[in-house]
Parts: structure tokens; C-alpha cells; sequence
């Protein structure tokens, strides 16, 4: 038997080269979509806005109960300098926001309208597409900003969170202006 001449590498070394690029290539990809950010993990930006029973012990309590969703809405992380008393939750678009230890808003006034969601009674402000309810009916005011088709899901679950976590007290509506 003649021994084989050949011009190039062993067929062996090319085929655990080829394996080795294609494991590598695998990798990489994996890699790459581990690292692409979900919806619910996307930083939120939360404008700051009087607050000043937001570090009360009635909101510590109420941010702790919150859950991880809202429906499709994932907790987020608030961009650096978060409000104190303040989170969000995203899906595709604009986020869900809570803010917790507001003053009295200055449109909340004897007569205004009031919704009750399970048991938690809400006072609504629209504008530009977006709603924000506040709870007006427990010792802090809080705020949930919803954006336009958020549907019933997260003042639903809020609602049922904040008559678990904070008492319900009377309404304290401003005179009438």
C-alpha cells in the first residue's frame, strides 16, 4: 500500500475546526441575546414632583407590597435620582408610574367626581393621553399614572394593594374655588 499524500491539513483538524467556529459563533449569539434588555427591565425616567410624606412609613409599606407586574407591565428600574416613594412598570411603550406621599391635588375639591376601584376610592386627572388617579381616601395620597390603553389590570391590582396596606380614612377635599 502506497501512503497518502495529501496537500492541505487532516480532514480531522478541519471538521474540530469547523466545530470549534460554529460552537463559537452559537455562543456569541446566545451571549448577545441573554444581554438584550427585557421590557419589564428598561430604566424609567420619574419626574420629580412634591412629595413630602413619601418617605412615610404608610408608603414604605405600600413600595413594599408592590408587585412585579401590573398585567403586561414588568417592574422597571427608575433612572438615578429616583423620587423617593416613586416606581414604574413598563411593557411596549410608555410606562405605568406610582407615586406615593403627594399633597392633596389642587383640582381634588368638594364635588369632584370620585370612582371607587375595589374599594379604594379614586380621583381622576386626564391629559394628553395618559390618566393619573389618586387614591384620596387613605392617610397619603397616592398617584398612579396610566398611559392611554393601559386597560383595567394595573388600577385593579393597585387598588386591591393599597386597601390591603394602608387604612382607609374619610375623603378631605379642598373648598371649591
Amino acid at each position: 500500500m502506497e501512503a497518502e499524500t495529501s496537500d492541505g491539513p487532516p480532514r480531522a483538524l478541519l471538521i474540530a475546526a469547523i466545530v470549534v467556529a460554529a460552537g463559537a459563533i452559537i455562543a456569541i449569539l446566545v451571549v448577545a441575546a441573554l444581554r438584550q434588555s427585557r421590557p419589564g427591565q428598561q430604566t424609567v425616567a420619574i419626574a420629580a414632583v412634591p412629595a413630602p410624606k413619601a418617605d412615610s412609613a404608610e408608603c414604605r409599606t405600600l413600595v413594599d407590597a408592590l408587585p412585579e407586574q401590573l398585567g403586561d407591565y414588568r417592574r422597571a428600574t427608575a433612572a438615578r435620582p429616583a423620587p423617593p416613594g416613586a416606581v414604574a412598570w413598563t411593557a411596549d411603550g410608555e410606562p405605568v408610574i406610582l407615586r406615593c406621599g403627594l399633597d392633596r391635588p389642587t383640582e381634588f375639591v368638594v364635588g369632584s367626581p370620585i370612582q371607587v376601584v375595589d374599594a379604594v376610592q379614586w380621583f381622576e386627572l386626564a391629559d394628553q393621553g395618559r390618566s393619573t388617579w389618586f387614591a384620596v381616601d387613605r392617610p397619603v395620597y397616592v398617584a398612579l399614572t396610566l398611559p392611554q390603553g393601559s386597560g383595567p389590570t394595573p388600577i385593579q391590582v393597585i387598588s386591591d394593594i393599597i386597601a390591603k396596606s394602608l387604612p382607609a380614612k374619610p375623603i378631605d377635599p379642598a373648598p371649591p374655588r
